[in-house]
């Protein structure tokens, strides 16, 4: 019982540490997935998710980038009567009266995300999944709740035309809301038009003047197709609020946004064409194409994948989310999509030109060596991977990102079938380094021992290509196969090593030898030096570190001299492996891990005494940063923090999805690069899917940055400050009652209090809570805790403009 006690007062103290700490640094992410688009005042604002907004004041010629937080994900962005700007983030809503500018922000306290939101004269009207919140245009009050439905209620979508508010409920009704009344009218446009059951959910609507639209996706929208083959969407529009519709057109290509122009609608659309995905503006009026204009030069390279047939589910999901014309120039069109895609047209539809497109993709079961990141100067960042397309550049800063598209580059890296491991030079060169794959009957694919490389000095605008066959210069026999293992980029040499295990076949046995292979920058091979029993190898521009069987060496002329440092303090060496995470001052830092367990090893070089320190996880994923002169060490689950490790071992951990808020369990970061002195960019791995016996990994981009946006908070509103206060919990720990005594400063507290229990994961619960009047201006809230089982929890008291949080603890 008391050992029960103790570990619940133990979480206890920790969570509430982890609620309220800050993290060392915040992310503005780079890439994202557009939702939508939209032009104000001549400036055109791409709008989506890490709170990202991209903007053009040159009718799409040039592009600039702000982030309002990595956590407010952009899902609409509307214009009001008086010009001013209105963005919605699922907890947030943003005003700007200056274009874009400057930003306010209102935080709305809702127990759901907000999903949409509509404006009708002075009033935002929010909804959740089921419910309708409403707000002053100007955040002068607190927010309100419209209207309750049930909990079985899935609203998605909403549009406000005259004194109605049009709600999309189950993506299949729409309920047409008397702003005025709050009377609800039930609308079924299936069952007024009893068109094909393959359109089902309706996945847009949108008004035009009096007209209001809505788009319902056909259920066959699975597969892309050159003709659209059952790719129809159907639109379908109604001139009398909602009463009676017709249909538009059945003929629109699969899309979530469309143009609408007196009787004419129009969209962009993706073709897939065998190995990349072209465009076509199409123009429709009722069940014909008036125009159909096909791009394929604006072809969004995929992969050689496509071609063979084998196609890995994540490279499917491409589509334009957001469309639009210009006011300012009716001849300029922007579209945008997920993967960071910006087209631009400026002769109407005819020709399009691709501003943006961002998806570096990592294939194989290692991928923090599969791929590379780099910033020359301010504003150009380069991404290389080893998927096709390899290489993503950025000449603003990362506000848009282009695949590098060399069609001859391309064949050759196709026709290759090789794994790429991509370098960065100090003076420049970039180089893509392989193993040239070799065939057994045509269908197995082995790596070959020639290394293979493709590399230029100017981002490939034009490029070299070598073989170098290593089995014949090294053994005068043919080897059986090679794995590359590393790479270490010696910068102040303008060299690099590749670390790579060569199978020798000799006398009918097959050895394995670790050797090290020394490259310049023109992929000339100067040296090779055999490591034939030195299990970890560290190098960089001071030489190498290298354990084996736990002792340490090192080498200041990469292999070739090795001498002894010390011994491991390690008592069995059976079961454990190391890592040579980095060396800083005179300290060499490593990751001694088993299957259970991890600690981190402290060689002082000076004093030749080791410290050590236990890690929270057990990995082999660890690597170090030397972040402004604070030492980061990251895992697979999170960062610890050293301000001061040569000094003082005390730190801090960081989960990810503390660091990443928003993002996937899976996203980890996985590399800094320092840009100019203090400043940096990180890449953020994320896991896609497992195919062909391979791990494919997404690559995002994001700044760090050590303060918070600069916006300007909610406005100060004159208003009384409700008084509220309670004690603490009796008795705490609780078993099937609990109370709690609270005061406030109104005679009706029983009317507009509002009490509600979470876990520490956020998680609501449903349970009885009772309120019984002990004085004029107190209460006692007692809480049935019965159904709550073993754990930490928090009770969270509303009044007013107050709120009041209490950590309970629930013992059985």
């Amino acid at each position: 019982m008391m050992k029960n006690y103790f570990i619940l007062i133990l979480l206890f103290i920790l969570t509430s540490k982890l609620l309220i700490c800050e993290t060392p640094f915040r992310l503005a992410r780079l890439g994202t997935d557009f939702n939508g688009v939209i032009e104000a005042n001549g400036r055109i604002l791409a709008y989506g998710n890490y709170g990202v907004i991209t903007f053009s004041d040159d009718l799409g010629e040039t592009w600039k980038q702000i982030n309002l937080g990595d956590f407010n994900h952009i899902l609409k962005i509307v214009k009001d009567e008086q010009n001013n700007l209105y963005a919605l983030a699922p907890k947030t809503i943003f005003l700007s009266k200056d274009n874009g500018n400057s930003c306010t922000q209102k935080t709305i306290f809702t127990d759901e995300d907000m999903l949409d939101f509509a404006i009708k004269d002075s009033t935002i009207y929010f909804i959740t999944q089921n419910s309708i919140g409403s707000i002053d245009n100007e955040f002068k009050t607190e927010p309100q709740t419209f209207i309750t439905f049930d909990e079985f209620s899935i609203l998605s979508k909403c549009e406000v035309l005259d004194r109605y508010l049009f709600v999309v409920e189950s993506n299949y009704y729409i309920y047409r809301i008397d702003i005025n009344s709050k009377e609800i009218d039930t609308i079924d446009v299936h069952s007024k038009l009893n068109f094909s059951s393959y359109f089902r959910d309706i996945g847009n609507i949108k008004r035009r003047g009096n007209e209001l639209y809505v788009l319902i996706k056909s259920s066959l929208s699975t597969v892309f197709w050159l003709e659209y083959k059952q790719k129809r969407h159907l639109i379908a529009k109604s001139t009398d609020f909602g009463d009676n519709w017709e249909v538009v057109t059945t003929d629109l290509p699969i899309t979530l946004d469309f143009l609408i122009n007196e009787d004419t609608i129009s969209t962009l659309a993706p073709i897939f064409l065998q190995s990349y995905f072209g465009l076509s503006f199409v123009k429709i009026k009722g069940n014909e194409f008036v125009e159909f204009i096909q791009d394929t030069t604006a072809g969004i390279y995929l992969s050689y994948y496509e071609i063979a047939g084998l196609t890995p589910s994540f490279l499917n999901n491409y589509s334009i989310t957001g469309i639009t014309q210009v006011q300012e120039s009716r001849n300029v069109i922007v579209a945008v999509g997920n993967n960071k895609t910006i087209f631009v047209s400026k002769n109407n539809g005819v020709n399009w030109e691709m501003k943006s497109f961002f998806r570096p993709i990592v294939e194989g079961n290692f991928p923090f060596y599969g791929y590379g990141l780099r910033q020359y100067g301010k504003d150009t960042i380069i991404v290389a991977t080893n998927f096709s397309p390899n290489l993503f550049r950025s000449t603003d800063g990362g506000a848009t990102f282009l695949p590098i598209l060399n069609r001859t580059l391309n064949l050759i890296m196709n026709n290759l079938k090789a794994v790429l491991v991509p370098i960065f030079l100090s003076d420049g060169t970039i180089a893509l380094v392989g193993l040239k794959p070799f065939t057994i009957e045509k269908t197995i694919y082995y790596q070959s021992d020639t290394i293979i490389s493709i590399f230029s000095s100017n981002v490939f605008n034009s490029f070299s290509k070598v073989e170098i066959p290593l089995g014949k210069r090294i053994f005068n026999v043919d080897s059986v196969l090679s794995v590359i293992i590393n790479t270490y980029v010696l910068r102040n040499k303008k060299l690099f090593l590749i670390e790579l295990l060569l199978f020798h076949s000799f006398k009918d046995t097959t050895y394995p030898i670790k050797f090290l292979c020394l490259f310049n920058n023109k992929v000339e091979l100067l040296d090779t030096i055999p490591l034939y029993k030195y299990y970890n190898t560290f190098a960089d521009d001071n030489g190498l570190l290298l354990i084996y069987k736990g002792t340490l060496f090192s080498s200041a002329d990469y292999g070739k001299t090795i001498i002894k440092l010390t011994d491991l303090p390690t008592i069995n060496t059976e079961n454990i492996w190391y890592k040579i995470l980095g060396v800083e001052g005179s300290k060499i830092f490593i990751n001694e891990y088993s299957k259970n367990h991890s600690r981190l090893l402290i060689f002082n070089l000076k004093t030749n005494i080791f410290d050590s320190l236990n890690l929270m996880t057990s990995s082999s994923s660890y690597y170090m940063q030397n972040l402004n002169d604070t030492i980061l060490f990251i895992g697979d689950s999170g960062i610890y923090v050293f301000p001061d490790i040569m000094n003082d071992f005390s730190f801090e951990f960081y989960p990810f999805n503390e660091l990443i808020p928003g993002s996937k369990n899976m996203t980890k970061i996985t590399k800094f690069v320092e840009t100019e002195k203090g400043n940096y960019i990180v890449s953020l791995m994320t896991f896609l899917q497992r195919f062909d016996y391979n791990d494919y990994h997404q690559i995002n981009i994001g700044k760090v940055e050590f303060s918070e946006p600069s916006l300007v908070v909610e406005p100060e509103v004159e208003k009384p400050l409700d008084y509220l206060y309670a004690s603490l919990p009796f008795p705490n720990p609780a078993k099937d009652w609990l109370n709690i005594k609270v005061f406030w400063d109104s005679q009706n507290l029983n009317q507009n209090v509002s009490l509600k229990i979470f876990d520490i994961f956020g998680r609501k619960y449903n349970i009885p809570l009772e309120l019984s009047d002990t004085g004029q201006n107190s209460a006692l809230i007692k809480i049935n805790t019965a159904s709550l089982s073993l754990g930490t929890y928090y009770l969270c008291i509303n009044y007013g403009n107050r709120n009041i949080v209490i950590p309970l603890v629930i013992l059985k």
